[in-house]
C-alpha cells in the first residue's frame, strides 16, 4: 500500500510541475502573440485610413495642421520594422 501512495503521490506531483510549466509558457506566447497582432492590426486601420484620406473633409474644407501631424511611434522616430505609406 505505501508503495502505491508513493507512486501516486509522485505522479501527481509531477503532472503539476508538468501542468505549471506548460501553463506558463504558453500563458507568455499567447501574450507575445496577442500584442504582435493587435500592433499588427492597429497599424494596418491606420494605414487604410490614411490611404482612403485625400487630404479634404467630406465638406471640402482643408484640415488645420495639428489634425494631420502624425502622432505615436512614428512621431517619436520608433522605428517598427512594418513597411507603410505613410
Amino acid at each position: 500500500m505505501a508503495r502505491s501512495a508513493r507512486f501516486l503521490l509522485v505522479l501527481v506531483v509531477g503532472l503539476a510541475a508538468l501542468t505549471g510549466v506548460g501553463y506558463a509558457l504558453l500563458t507568455g506566447m499567447m501574450r507575445s502573440w496577442s500584442e504582435d497582432d493587435l500592433a499588427l492590426r492597429s497599424r494596418l486601420a491606420v494605414a487604410a485610413a490614411n490611404d482612403s484620406f485625400d487630404g479634404q473633409w467630406p465638406d471640402g474644407r482643408m484640415p488645420s495642421a495639428a489634425a494631420t501631424r502624425r502622432t505615436g511611434c512614428e512621431a517619436k522616430g520608433i522605428r517598427s520594422g512594418y513597411s507603410s505609406a505613410f
